[in-house]
């Protein structure tokens, strides 16, 4: 019963998030900007098959690279 409790309360926290995951058309050519500048430098550095990013709302990025890449790059 504790586990249903808890499952019922992680469901009403995240269906709370949902409507603050909008998104406004500035916002998104913000985020298509910083994809299309992030990709390209990714792509020259000879990178891209390495790495993977995450664009936040604001233009911010989240940038992975995996061991394989140097760290002078």
């Amino acid at each position: 019963m504790l586990r249903f409790g808890v499952i019922l309360g992680a469901l009403w926290v995240l269906s709370g998030c949902v409507g603050s995951n909008e998104v406004t058309q500035e916002q998104l050519q913000i985020m298509d900007r910083a994809d299309q500048a992030v990709s390209g430098a990714l792509f020259e550095a000879e990178v891209d098959a390495s790495t993977s990013y995450n664009v936040h709302k604001d233009g911010f990025v989240v940038i992975r690279f995996s061991r394989e890449v140097p760290s002078d790059v």
